[in-house]
């Protein structure tokens, strides 16, 4: 399988000075590095190996990006999970302790409109449940190495 891809970087078709040669074989150079690069990172993701430096990444910037994708509700398990976390997050924080945490965060939080209200149990549920969606899909997109989704327990208990 191969795969193209346009670096926008372009080389002197007829070189005519020792200068612009030296820029070709530069450019190339820099060219076969970011091939480079970019094959290990293709065959690091399809044979599972972990991405450190993914792993830190900010976690609350790809839920807001996907957030920003989908309907209301998505918002406001966002603006929850940015309180619980208290606006920091990355991948490797994600955890089983830390989204059971999350879950026992929403079952005693109070509305963010009507801070003196408590979400419902339905609410809590719902909530933990597009937070759990939200997991799914950053397994599927390898940005996590394990799906979370099968370890957590979705039972609720009367807060």
């Amino acid at each position: 399988m191969q795969r193209h891809e346009c670096l926008g970087i372009y080389l002197y078709a007829n070189p005519t000075n020792q200068v612009q040669r030296d820029f070709n074989r530069s450019i190339l150079e820099k060219g076969e590095l970011i091939r480079c690069r970019r094959q290990e990172f293709v065959i690091d993701r399809q044979f599972g190996f972990i991405d450190h430096s993914q792993l830190k990444a900010d976690f609350l910037e790809y839920f807001e990006t996907v957030t920003k994708k989908k309907y209301h509700r998505w918002r406001i398990v966002f603006e929850h999970f940015k309180v619980f976390c208290k606006g920091k997050c990355s991948f490797e924080d994600l955890t089983v302790e830390f989204c059971t945490k999350f879950r026992e965060y929403l079952l005693t939080a109070k509305q963010l409109k009507h801070k003196r209200k408590r979400l419902s149990q339905n609410a809590a549920a719902g909530y933990f449940s597009t937070f759990r969606a939200l997991l799914k899909m950053a397994y599927k997109e390898k940005l996590i190495t394990e799906n979370i989704n099968d370890y957590l327990d979705v039972r609720y208990a009367a807060g």
